[in-house]
Parts: C-alpha cells; sequence; structure tokens
C-alpha cells in the first residue's frame, strides 16, 4: 500500500478521498484521523464510519444571526470543534449520510475558512461506503479536546451582502448559483449564471466535473438559497484546480430579504 501520507496529501489537494482509501487509512492505524458526519439534517438513528462525530451545521453557527447555519465566529467554531474532540492535528474527513456532497461540503468549507486545510470529503458519502461493505459503528458521543482548537479566519473565502452587491453590480467576478434551474430560473441575483448542484453529482454520488470553463482566469463566486449547496461548486471548482472560490454565506435568502426582490 502507498504511504499514508500519500493518500492524504491527495486527499488535502483534490478536497476528495475514495471509501476504499479511508478504509486503508483506517485499517492501517493512521492516527489523528477525524471523521464528521455533517449530514442535514442528521439521522442520529443511521450508524457511522469509524468514530465519525456528529457536525451539525446549524448548532455550529452563529447564534444571533437572523439566517439559519451562518457562519459562526471564529470563537465559536473553535470551542464547537474542542468540544467536538477535533485538533489542529487532525485530518477531518467530512461525510453525508445520503451520499450527497452538499452538507458534508459546507463543513469542508467551514474548515478551509478558519484555517484548516487538512481536510477533505468523502466521495459518495455513507451510503457509498456501505455499498461497499465496509464496517460501520454505533454514533458515540464525543469526547471534548483537552488542547483548544486555533482558528485562523481566511476572509478571502466569505462573501457579505455588501461585496456581493458590489460584485454584481460590476461584473467584476463569475458568479455561480447551485440551485435548481426552476428556482434559478425567475428569481437570482443579477449577471449570476446557474450551475445546479445537483448537476455536480453522479447517479452513484460521487462528484461529477463542473463544466465550468473559466473566463480569463476571472473570479469565481458561489451562491445558493442558504449557502450550504453553494460550497459543493467551491468544492467542485477546488478539485478542479480553482483553490479559492468564496461563498456568499447569506446568499439567496439574505439577497431577497435585502434587496426585495
Amino acid at each position: 500500500m502507498p504511504h499514508e501520507n500519500n493518500f492524504l496529501e491527495v486527499a488535502r489537494e483534490s478536497g476528495l478521498i475514495q471509501p476504499e482509501k479511508l478504509f486503508d487509512l483506517l485499517q492501517s492505524g493512521t492516527r489523528n484521523i477525524k471523521l464528521v458526519d455533517a449530514s442535514y439534517p442528521a439521522n442520529l438513528s443511521l450508524p457511522a464510519i469509524g468514530d465519525a462525530v456528529t457536525f451539525d451545521i446549524d448548532d455550529i453557527a452563529d447564534p444571533d444571526a437572523p439566517l439559519a447555519h451562518t457562519l459562526p465566529s471564529p470563537e465559536i467554531f473553535a470551542a464547537k470543534m474542542q468540544a467536538l474532540g477535533v485538533s489542529n492535528d487532525d485530518f477531518v474527513i467530512c461525510y453525508d449520510q445520503s451520499g450527497f456532497i452538499m452538507a458534508a461540503s459546507r463543513a469542508w468549507w467551514m474548515f478551509r475558512v478558519f484555517g484548516h486545510d487538512n481536510v477533505a470529503v468523502l466521495d459518495s458519502g455513507l451510503i457509498g461506503w456501505m455499498q461497499k461493505s465496509l464496517p460501520v459503528t454505533a454514533k458515540r458521543t464525543p469526547e471534548p479536546s483537552a488542547t483548544p482548537f486555533t482558528v485562523n479566519y481566511r476572509p478571502g473565502l466569505v462573501i457579505d451582502y455588501e461585496s456581493m452587491k458590489s460584485i454584481s453590480d460590476n461584473r467584476s467576478a463569475t458568479i455561480l448559483d447551485a440551485r435548481p434551474p426552476e428556482r434559478f430560473g425567475p428569481d437570482h441575483i443579477p449577471n449570476s449564471e446557474n450551475l445546479p448542484a445537483l448537476s455536480l453529482i453522479t447517479p452513484d454520488r460521487r462528484l461529477n466535473p463542473s463544466g465550468f470553463i473559466p473566463k480569463n482566469d476571472s473570479p469565481v463566486v458561489a451562491t445558493c438559497g442558504s449557502g450550504v449547496t453553494a460550497c459543493a461548486i467551491a468544492l467542485a471548482l477546488f478539485n478542479e484546480g480553482k483553490k479559492d472560490v468564496p461563498v456568499y454565506d447569506g446568499s439567496w435568502t439574505e439577497w431577497s430579504t435585502r434587496t426585495g426582490k
């Protein structure tokens, strides 16, 4: 088997890890792999992979924000990660119970926003894992880490309303909206384009090539309905080499409220 660090390097650089590779790493006793079940909504009756803990995007959020699952402050994120037993030395694998990448990609993006690059998404998630008859366990209660989780906030990976308004008005970046065509069609941010998140998933729930062709290497911003499926665009483009696509966290929910459209 190739050295375990090679698997993790590929995972970090691609944003993805395949079930077989993760199984090999777990079997080899590779240390400091932390699995997080980022399903939305979570089904606590389903089994887990390894020692996975629940990463609830509605809980790991700004409690004072008017919109659901708004990105938390660095302090809140750090405290939540310590409570889940996640340390800065961990390589984090995010997965979704349904096999889709939506909430798992949101967790992946959040880790990167707060400076944790050793993170990847399990391609095809729990369903893909179980379809290969790989072992599962019962969900466990997390053991808090004794060491505080240190964050390094990256504002360049997050877009707020004022920045989004400027980008839309000035066409200073390509805006990709992850909502389905029927939702995008009548109501969308001016000068945005549709790249439905479901088009990024193959029938067997693996990440699909985006088909997006950058225009003269112009900046790209991802948006959606509430800031979750936009992260699937960020992950897909990261996998294809465009590493720092920011997400408009408030997305259409905030935009429509602020603009009245």
